[in-house]
Formats: structure tokens, C-alpha cells, sequence
């Protein structure tokens, strides 16, 4: 029984790299057609980071704990990638602070998150961090 569980965690990710190598290569179209080809669902692209991390959350089988660090990296990247400014009410989750910010961040359309966009960021994040070891 073990080992059973150890080959679908395997096989996903093995299906999860295909699929992202398809999507790379040749788009949404061709990988649905190629991955989904019973679906006649039109994929939603047009998704606010907060539906996004909805979605993942519902339907996902992550780790509560892992989810939450995916989603506060998913939001660091989205806010400094788009200047979504955070004083240091951001921390303050008692007096809603941090909802707000939330709240902005989770506002900000999924499809401006390009690679290009990202890789900006990136090379910014890691110009700020110079030789520091902690950033």
C-alpha cells in the first residue's frame, strides 16, 4: 500500500511537467486539445489572483500549511511586481490591515502575470538582495 502511494504523486508530477511543457511550446489550445480532449469547457483566463487562489484552495491537494506558503509567495510576487504598496498595517490582521492588502493584491488579474513580467520582477528582487544572504 505504500508504494501505491508513492507512484500517484510520481505520475502527477510526471503529467503536471508534460503539461506545462505543452503549454510552454504550444499554448492553451493545443494543450487542452491534447490533455482534455473531451472538454468542452472554454478555460476562464481572465481571473483575478484572489479567484485563482479560491480555485487552487478548493480543488487542490495540497497541505493546508503548504497552501498558505504558496499563496503568501504567490501575493509577495503579485505586490512587488505591481507596486501593490504595504506599510506595516499589511501585518496587522487584528484591526484589518491586512485584509486590505490583501484585498488589493487579490484584485490584480492573473493574466498580467507574465514571464516577462515575473522575470522583471526577478531581476529586481535579486539587484535589492545584492550580496545579503537573508533576501
Amino acid at each position: 500500500m505504500v508504494q501505491s502511494r508513492h507512484r500517484q504523486p510520481a505520475a502527477a508530477a510526471i503529467k503536471a511537467r508534460d503539461i506545462h511543457v505543452c503549454l510552454k511550446a504550444n499554448g492553451w489550445d493545443a494543450t487542452l486539445a491534447k490533455f482534455k480532449p473531451d472538454s468542452d469547457a472554454v478555460p476562464r483566463l481572465n481571473v483575478t489572483v484572489g479567484e485563482y487562489l479560491n480555485a487552487v484552495r478548493d480543488t487542490s491537494y495540497l497541505r493546508l500549511r503548504t497552501f498558505l506558503n504558496y499563496q503568501n509567495c504567490l501575493r509577495t510576487i503579485v505586490s512587488e511586481a505591481f507596486g501593490v504598496k504595504g506599510d506595516g498595517s499589511k501585518f496587522d490582521y487584528r484591526q484589518g490591515g491586512n485584509q486590505r492588502w490583501v484585498g488589493r493584491v487579490d484584485r490584480t488579474r492573473l493574466q498580467r502575470m507574465t514571464p516577462a513580467c515575473v522575470s522583471k520582477w526577478q531581476r529586481r528582487r535579486v539587484e535589492a538582495a545584492g550580496n545579503s544572504p537573508s533576501l
